[in-house]
Protein backbone atom coordinates (compact mmCIF):
# COMPACT_ATOMS: atom_id res chain seq x y z
CA UNK A 1 0.00 0.00 0.00
CA UNK A 2 1.44 3.27 -0.80
CA UNK A 3 2.20 6.56 2.07
CA UNK A 4 -0.77 8.15 0.42
CA UNK A 5 -2.92 5.34 0.66
CA UNK A 6 -2.32 4.33 3.98
CA UNK A 7 -2.59 7.93 5.23
CA UNK A 8 -6.01 8.47 3.89
CA UNK A 9 -6.48 5.49 5.75
CA UNK A 10 -5.68 6.68 9.22
CA UNK A 11 -7.57 10.16 8.25
CA UNK A 12 -10.55 7.51 7.56
CA UNK A 13 -10.48 5.96 10.93
CA UNK A 14 -9.71 9.14 12.77
CA UNK A 15 -12.82 10.95 10.89
CA UNK A 16 -14.84 7.99 11.94
CA UNK A 17 -14.01 7.93 15.53
CA UNK A 18 -14.21 11.61 16.45
CA UNK A 19 -17.47 13.18 17.24
CA UNK A 20 -19.03 15.80 14.53
CA UNK A 21 -18.43 18.65 17.42
CA UNK A 22 -14.99 17.52 17.52
CA UNK A 23 -14.25 16.91 14.18
CA UNK A 24 -13.16 20.29 12.68
CA UNK A 25 -11.04 20.86 16.05
CA UNK A 26 -8.69 17.52 15.45
CA UNK A 27 -8.26 19.09 11.69
CA UNK A 28 -6.83 22.09 12.93
CA UNK A 29 -4.73 20.25 15.60
CA UNK A 30 -3.25 17.36 12.83
CA UNK A 31 -2.67 20.63 10.49
CA UNK A 32 -0.41 22.39 13.19
CA UNK A 33 0.95 19.22 14.40
CA UNK A 34 1.78 18.17 10.32
CA UNK A 35 3.18 22.25 10.22
CA UNK A 36 5.50 21.90 13.03
CA UNK A 37 7.07 18.57 11.75
CA UNK A 38 7.62 20.01 8.60
CA UNK A 39 8.88 23.59 9.85
CA UNK A 40 11.13 21.82 11.90
CA UNK A 41 14.16 19.18 9.83
CA UNK A 42 15.84 17.52 12.78
CA UNK A 43 12.29 16.26 14.24
CA UNK A 44 11.03 15.12 10.24
CA UNK A 45 14.99 13.73 10.05
CA UNK A 46 13.74 11.61 13.44
CA UNK A 47 10.41 10.39 12.68
CA UNK A 48 11.76 9.24 8.77
CA UNK A 49 14.92 7.32 10.78
CA UNK A 50 14.40 3.46 11.18
CA UNK A 51 17.16 3.64 13.78
CA UNK A 52 15.11 5.46 16.39
CA UNK A 53 12.89 3.00 18.65
CA UNK A 54 9.59 3.30 17.82
CA UNK A 55 8.87 3.89 21.34
CA UNK A 56 11.13 7.18 21.42
CA UNK A 57 9.33 8.42 18.04
CA UNK A 58 5.85 7.68 19.65
CA UNK A 59 6.94 9.83 23.19
CA UNK A 60 8.50 12.53 21.18
CA UNK A 61 5.06 12.81 18.91
CA UNK A 62 2.69 12.99 22.05
CA UNK A 63 5.05 14.91 24.10
CA UNK A 64 4.67 17.30 21.56
CA UNK A 65 1.18 17.15 20.66
CA UNK A 66 0.10 17.16 24.36
CA UNK A 67 2.51 20.53 25.42
CA UNK A 68 0.84 21.98 22.07
CA UNK A 69 -2.53 21.15 23.74
CA UNK A 70 -4.03 18.88 20.90
CA UNK A 71 -7.05 17.60 20.96
CA UNK A 72 -6.69 13.63 23.00
CA UNK A 73 -7.90 12.03 19.81
CA UNK A 74 -5.11 13.35 17.78
CA UNK A 75 -2.35 12.46 21.17
CA UNK A 76 -3.68 9.26 20.18
CA UNK A 77 -3.67 8.63 16.82
CA UNK A 78 0.42 10.33 16.95
CA UNK A 79 1.38 7.63 19.75
CA UNK A 80 0.02 4.77 17.30
CA UNK A 81 1.58 6.25 14.61
CA UNK A 82 4.69 6.71 16.45
CA UNK A 83 4.44 2.48 17.40
CA UNK A 84 3.67 1.87 13.87
CA UNK A 85 6.97 3.87 12.40
CA UNK A 86 3.83 5.62 10.42
CA UNK A 87 4.82 9.27 11.64
CA UNK A 88 6.60 9.87 8.33
CA UNK A 89 2.51 9.95 7.16
CA UNK A 90 1.66 12.95 9.44
CA UNK A 91 1.45 15.43 6.61
CA UNK A 92 -0.53 13.53 3.74
CA UNK A 93 -2.63 12.00 6.79
CA UNK A 94 -3.29 15.51 8.17
CA UNK A 95 -3.95 16.67 4.08
CA UNK A 96 -6.35 13.98 3.92
CA UNK A 97 -8.41 14.26 6.34
CA UNK A 98 -8.96 17.88 5.91
CA UNK A 99 -9.94 16.76 2.58
CA UNK A 100 -12.29 13.92 4.27
CA UNK A 101 -13.48 17.02 6.77
CA UNK A 102 -14.34 19.36 3.96
CA UNK A 103 -16.01 16.83 1.93
CA UNK A 104 -18.24 16.02 4.90
CA UNK A 105 -19.05 19.97 5.12
CA UNK A 106 -19.37 19.85 1.60
CA UNK A 107 -16.74 22.65 1.20
CA UNK A 108 -14.75 23.07 -1.70
CA UNK A 109 -11.63 25.16 -2.37
CA UNK A 110 -11.65 27.37 -5.46
CA UNK A 111 -8.58 29.50 -6.99
CA UNK A 112 -9.65 32.10 -9.40
CA UNK A 113 -6.84 33.65 -11.85
CA UNK A 114 -7.66 37.74 -13.04
CA UNK A 115 -5.96 39.77 -15.26
CA UNK A 116 -6.21 42.99 -12.26
CA UNK A 117 -6.91 41.81 -8.82
CA UNK A 118 -10.57 41.91 -7.54
CA UNK A 119 -12.30 43.96 -4.89
CA UNK A 120 -13.78 42.41 -2.10
CA UNK A 121 -17.34 43.05 -3.92
CA UNK A 122 -16.30 40.95 -6.95
CA UNK A 123 -14.61 38.16 -4.77
CA UNK A 124 -18.00 38.10 -2.91
CA UNK A 125 -19.99 38.03 -6.34
CA UNK A 126 -17.76 35.38 -7.52
CA UNK A 127 -17.57 33.01 -4.37
CA UNK A 128 -21.33 33.40 -4.20
CA UNK A 129 -21.98 32.06 -8.27
CA UNK A 130 -19.47 29.46 -7.83
CA UNK A 131 -21.18 28.36 -5.01
CA UNK A 132 -24.62 28.61 -6.79
CA UNK A 133 -22.80 26.45 -9.40
CA UNK A 134 -21.74 23.57 -7.83
CA UNK A 135 -24.13 23.67 -4.93
CA UNK A 136 -21.14 23.47 -2.41
CA UNK A 137 -19.70 25.79 -0.06
CA UNK A 138 -16.94 27.55 -1.79
CA UNK A 139 -14.01 28.94 -0.58
CA UNK A 140 -12.10 31.30 -2.86
CA UNK A 141 -8.62 32.81 -3.23
CA UNK A 142 -7.27 34.62 -5.91
CA UNK A 143 -4.73 35.41 -8.02
CA UNK A 144 -3.59 38.26 -10.61
CA UNK A 145 -2.32 37.01 -13.82
CA UNK A 146 -1.96 39.62 -16.43
CA UNK A 147 -1.64 36.95 -19.03
CA UNK A 148 -4.81 36.14 -19.39
CA UNK A 149 -5.83 40.31 -20.26
CA UNK A 150 -9.10 40.15 -18.81
CA UNK A 151 -11.58 37.41 -17.86
CA UNK A 152 -11.27 34.86 -15.32
CA UNK A 153 -10.30 31.24 -15.10
CA UNK A 154 -11.94 29.52 -12.34
CA UNK A 155 -10.15 26.02 -11.01
CA UNK A 156 -12.51 24.12 -8.81
CA UNK A 157 -10.26 20.62 -7.92
CA UNK A 158 -9.77 19.28 -11.55
CA UNK A 159 -12.25 21.35 -13.25
CA UNK A 160 -10.92 24.23 -14.79
CA UNK A 161 -13.38 27.14 -16.32
CA UNK A 162 -11.79 29.57 -18.76
CA UNK A 163 -13.62 32.41 -19.06
CA UNK A 164 -10.10 34.64 -20.13
CA UNK A 165 -9.53 36.62 -22.90
CA UNK A 166 -6.53 35.23 -23.95
CA UNK A 167 -8.61 32.23 -24.34
CA UNK A 168 -11.22 33.48 -26.02
CA UNK A 169 -8.67 34.65 -29.06
CA UNK A 170 -7.21 31.69 -28.93
CA UNK A 171 -10.28 29.78 -29.76
CA UNK A 172 -10.93 32.82 -32.41
CA UNK A 173 -7.84 32.09 -34.16
CA UNK A 174 -8.04 28.45 -34.51
CA UNK A 175 -11.48 28.78 -36.05
CA UNK A 176 -10.29 31.50 -38.38
CA UNK A 177 -6.90 29.19 -39.12
CA UNK A 178 -9.48 26.17 -39.66
CA UNK A 179 -11.63 28.52 -41.96
CA UNK A 180 -8.78 29.58 -44.13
Amino acid sequence: MSSRALASKYARTMFDAVPDADRATVADHLDAFAGAVAGHPELRATFANPAVPFDRKSAIATTVATQAGAHPKVVALLALLGTHDQLRLIEDLARAYRLRLNQHLRIVDARVKTAVPLTSAQVEALRAGLSEATGLQVRLSSDVDRSILGGVVAQIGSTVYDGSVSRQLARMRTALATEA
